[in-house]
């Protein structure tokens, strides 16, 4: 007795199937239960090996500064979803091509209007 849980990709969506005993399997879409941040923020990247996560101000221009400082380290942004919080901030979830040096990580941080820089890796 057990669940197995197994992905797939199925025209450029991943399906969560979950499969029980007796073979009775389950459709979870994203829309119906998307991916969410440790805070239950939703977002529509599936996860990789290195993920960046980036709390910041709600307003004009932060965004930019992200691009600009990845770019400027050669770091390509492979996908991204930004969704915004109750509180005037926004979270970011960027999945890089390859994984952010640790002195661009600093420099994230360090720049105005980014509330926290958190490096996820599998």
């Amino acid at each position: 007795m057990g669940i197995d849980v197994f992905m797939d990709v199925i025209t450029n969506h991943t399906a969560d199937v979950i499969k029980y005993e007796g073979d009775d399997y389950s459709y979870a879409s994203k829309a119906d239960e998307p991916y969410l941040d440790v805070d239950g923020v939703p977002f529509d990247v599936p996860p990789v090996d290195n993920m960046v996560v980036i709390t910041n101000d709600d307003r004009p221009g932060v965004i930019g500064t992200v691009g600009t400082l990845l770019g400027r380290a050669e770091v390509n942004i492979a996908d991204m979803d930004v969704s915004r919080t109750d509180d005037d901030k926004a979270v970011m979830l960027i999945a890089p091509t390859k994984p952010v040096p640790a002195a661009v990580l600093d420099e994230l941080r360090a720049a105005p209007g980014i509330v926290s820089v958190k490096h996820l890796s599998a």
